[in-house]
């Protein structure tokens, strides 16, 4: 039964994988028709285009790209996104292993320099790709799969066959229309396949939002999910290329400055960089139940409570007893008064 799903999925939503062709049939995303399929071309895409057609969603409408094209077929080339990045993250470890190398090279060594910049950019760029595609309002039930397949009765048109009888209403309205084209219609018939016009107008206008609105839920998870997977990745490829002599401290914070890169993970690479940045550093527990990278804001002696702020600009406060005694230390060196000059220099 799981087989027969997951085949069903796949032929509705699956993605598309292999070369890409060129072609110019959306404005900015260059895609190629092949039989029933549209795949995106996104070795040649303008991803600033393409983040664009996303945030306006624009992306879904089946008009924008090209003729007699359906949702379905949308849907299946906005599926191979998540390839997209996963082939991104693979070239990123390429060329990161590369630049590894060459940094132990004297000859290579000033080329190395420039593409390990060029590879951050690259993976900097990805970030404001997610930063301008990603809505963070979407929604962690799926209201369209049960058990990992479309959920159709909750199609529009389900309700319709339903609501016009069935099977029996579905053949009524086959026969009014084949006899409208043969010229063959009562003024009664007219009248009744009126009706069914209706009905059938309303429906297939619900039909159509209800799959815009699936297709926007999938691309969504998908895009979520990427940047999960990129950001841990890219993670690893940071630290690793700036860890290398020499440093490049200042590029890199450069770099975050321009890009739509998370405060958060940016704050934890710089961290692990030991890069200082707006006094940002790690707090944990005694015990290690509580750990996180936040900012030093006020201490309540009263209360013996810390107040700490996350990069995302959320606070937390927490019992100065529970902290390590590194955490402590730092505490009292930001409450002790410093003395003043005249008292440091007084015999």
């Amino acid at each position: 039964m799981r087989l027969v799903q997951v085949v069903v999925t796949m032929f509705l939503f699956g993605s598309v994988f292999g070369e890409f062709l060129l072609s110019e049939e959306l404005s900015g995303v260059t895609t190629i028709r092949q039989e029933q399929d549209i795949n995106i071309v996104f070795s040649k895409i303008d991803i600033d285009k393409f983040a664009e057609h996303i945030r306006s969603k624009k992306i879904y409408d089946p008009k924008l790209w090209g003729a007699d094209v359906n949702q379905i077929q949308v849907c299946n080339a906005l599926m191979s996104t998540s390839s997209f990045i996963d082939r991104k993250l693979s070239k990123f470890m390429i060329d990161g292993a590369q630049v590894e190398k060459d940094f132990s090279s004297s000859i290579m060594l000033q080329q190395a320099i420039i593409k390990r910049r060029t590879i951050c950019e690259a993976i900097t760029s990805l970030q404001n790709f997610f930063g301008e595609t990603v809505d963070r309002h979407c929604p962690r039930h799926n209201p369209f799969f049960a058990d990992s397949v479309i959920d159709w009765a909750n199609d529009p048109m389900e309700e319709y066959r339903w609501q016009i009888g069935g099977r029996i209403g579905v053949r009524r309205y086959a026969d009014l229309r084949y006899a409208r084209i043969k010229n063959e219609l009562s003024e009664d018939a007219k009248q009744e396949l009126s009706k069914f016009d209706e009905l059938y107008r309303i429906a297939q206008e619900k039909h159509d939002k209800w799959m815009y609105d699936m297709t926007e839920y999938t691309l969504q998870n998908i895009l979520i999910n990427s940047q999960k997977k990129s950001l841990k990745e890219s993670h690893a490829h940071i630290v690793k290329l700036y860890s290398l002599e020499p440093r490049a401290d200042g590029e890199l914070l450069e770099l975050f400055s321009k890009s739509k890169y998370p405060e958060t993970e940016k704050v934890k690479i710089l961290i692990e960089l030991k890069i200082p940045y707006k006094n940002f550093r790690y707090w944990e527990s005694q015990n290690r139940r509580f750990r996180t990278v936040a900012q030093f804001v006020s201490f309540d002696k009263n209360k013996n409570r810390v107040t700490l702020e996350k990069p995302n600009g959320k606070k937390t406060i927490v019992r100065l007893r529970i902290l390590r005694q590194a955490d402590i230390k730092y505490v009292r060196e930001q409450t002790t008064p410093q003395p003043s000059t005249n008292e440091q220099t007084k015999p």
